[in-house]
């Protein structure tokens, strides 16, 4: 109400009086505070409240909606979330798996996170090459759809043609995804164990670039198989930098699908 406190020199609605007859959702319902889970619980036994301020009851139709990425029994048992509470909110429950668990929705997401940054900054619309689709598939997004929201926002603002490609990716993301040298969309397959050597001892000769260009590439791909794929550990052992690594992994068209654990499903 006006006057309720220092700087209230209005009447202003709540979220509660502006949802009337509509749908009000809370996120992250698990960062209540005890006295404001007291008051929350008031109003959705009552369905009224009052104003800061204010001596009127108000009555209100709400339907709720609440999210928590915190499992809610758990807070309950450890005192931080009311058990009367819990049960009151617990009436159509919906459980939504970690997005790791629900990678077929990753293309679709990813579609729409470019067509709404291409409208919000009024910038041409970008797609993203089939490789870093892979990419994408393959990270396990310990932060969900938010994780995956904010890397794609950053791979947009950064892109410097109409499709982002596997450069265009973050350092943080790129050193914990560990791929299979195994299968190569196409590429030429190699044996880094003895194929450039025995060419360079046996074959005809060739220039000396195109000759240190190719063992370069033998010796990369050598690290990444010990390496188990993991880009961090084969640069480790290459003595260079990551985005060293990925530049080197560019321009020769070495290119990697995930190293996928015994009895995984393909996607």
């Amino acid at each position: 109400e006006k006057g309720a406190f220092t700087g209230a020199i209005r009447q202003t609605k709540g979220r509660f009086e502006q949802a009337n007859n509509g749908t009000l959702f809370l996120d992250e319902v698990s960062e209540i505070s005890p006295p404001n889970q007291v008051n929350f619980l008031r109003v959705l036994e009552d369905g009224c409240f009052c104003r800061i301020g204010g001596e009127s009851p108000i009555r209100v139709n709400v339907r709720i909606i609440v999210a928590t990425n915190k499992d809610l029994e758990t807070e309950v048992k450890a005192g931080r979330f009311r058990k009367d509470l819990y049960y009151r909110l617990k009436v159509i429950p919906i459980n939504l798996l970690p997005l790791r668990k629900r990678k077929e929705a990753i293309p679709h997401l990813v579609n729409n996170f470019l067509e709404r940054f291409a409208k919000l900054y009024k910038k041409p619309r970008v797609s993203v090459s089939s490789d870093v689709m892979e990419y994408l598939m393959s990270y396990d997004w310990p932060g969900n759809i938010r994780h995956l929201k904010n890397i794609m926002e950053r791979m947009f603002l950064m892109a410097q043609e109409s499709i982002i490609n596997v450069n265009d990716f973050p350092e943080d993301i790129m050193d914990v995804v560990s791929f299979d040298p195994g299968e190569n969309h196409g590429q030429e397959t190699h044996n880094p164990t003895a194929s450039s050597f025995d060419f360079a001892a046996h074959g005809p000769i060739e220039p000396l670039r195109k000759a240190r260009q190719r063992l370069e590439k033998t010796v990369i791909l050598r690290a990444l198989e010990v390496a188990s794929g993991q880009r961090a550990m084969a640069a480790e052992l290459l003595e260079i930098k990551p985005r060293t690594l990925r530049q080197k992994m560019s321009e020769y068209g070495i290119e990697f699908r995930r190293k996928r654990k015994r009895g995984q499903t393909k996607l």
